[in-house]
């Protein structure tokens, strides 16, 4: 979720629903996990301007320093992993890696 909230772009806010979509989570997939993060501060419920109905889910300062630490770490661990694969496994992994792209896509359409 705070990678989500980080790639959607300053101020990192994003409302439920998009956020739901994002991660292809349900409705209260989403609500455990957005009650778990606004407990530690990583993430803040803050009232919709245009709809006083519903929120938007807004990456906190905690949230965006733990996300910004973290991010390099996650790709030199996937990198240490790819980096054992031949040219051929390589290749195959991405166009795999593609369809499943593919896939998700059209799900989301």
């Amino acid at each position: 979720m705070l990678t989500a909230l980080r790639r959607a772009g300053a101020p990192y806010s994003l409302t439920p629903k998009a956020l739901a979509e994002s991660l292809l989570l349900s409705g209260a997939g989403l609500n455990s996990r957005i009650n778990r993060l606004e407990d530690i501060r990583y993430i803040a419920r803050l009232p919709e301007p245009a709809d006083r109905r519903t929120v938007r889910i807004q990456l906190t300062t905690a949230g965006e320093s733990v996300i910004n630490d973290v991010i390099p770490q996650v790709f030199e661990a996937q990198w240490r992993r790819l980096r054992a694969l031949d040219d051929d496994s390589m290749g195959r992994l991405v166009t795999e890696l593609s369809r499943l792209a593919d896939a998700i896509d059209a799900i989301k359409s």
